[in-house]
This record gives C-alpha cells, structure tokens and sequence, in this order.
C-alpha cells in the first residue's frame, strides 16, 4: 500500500515539475490542487518509497528465509532451526504458522 502511495505521487511530482503545461486536464485540476505544496510531495514519496521497498525486500527475505528452513526431511535440522522457525512463523501472516505447525507435526517434533 505504501509503495502504490509512493508511486502516486511521484508520478505527480514528476508531471507537474516536468510535464506542466502541457498535461491532460485530469492531471491539471490535480497539479493546481498540490500547487506550492510540491516539494513536500516529493519528499514524502521519496520517502514512502524508501520505506514501502525496505518493508517489500524485508518480508519477501522472511518468507524466502522461513521455506528454506522448513524444506527439510530431516527431524534433526528442524530441531536445529526450531527458534528461528517459531520466530520468523510469529513475525509472518498466520498462513506460516500454520505451515511450520504441519511440519513439525509432520516430523513429530514436539
């Protein structure tokens, strides 16, 4: 969501600093509502899209990070890793509790 706003309003920036004038008239009544406001648009797309890809590249690493730890055959590993598993498990979207609790009952790990 972050990074849908972030876009949003550098492509407004981006046409009102760039493409002015001649801009469709949808894009005008936008660009005369910021009007002197611009800069903090750029600003604070910048910034959301700083932070919307931090966010992005942190869970998408989790989620890699969590089936790589989970794709196992070997009770042994699973027990190895079992914090790291609880932990990434806690921090993801229920779906991946779900997943290591049918794995480690898979394994029978209790």
């Amino acid at each position: 969501m972050t990074l849908i706003a972030a876009l949003v309003m550098i492509v407004e920036a981006v046409t009102q600093s760039f493409w002015g004038s001649g801009a469709p008239q949808f894009l005008k009544d936008i660009h005369a509502a910021v009007g002197g406001w611009i800069i903090w648009v750029w600003f604070f797309g910048l910034l959301f899209l700083l932070g919307g890809g931090y966010y992005t590249w942190d869970c998408v690493r989790k989620r890699r990070e969590f089936h790589h730890l989970i794709d196992t055959t070997s009770r042994q590993k699973l027990l190895r890793n079992r914090e790291r598993i609880e932990l990434l498990a806690y921090i993801l979207p229920r779906a991946y509790e779900r997943e290591m609790r049918r794995k480690m009952k898979e394994l029978d790990v209790t």
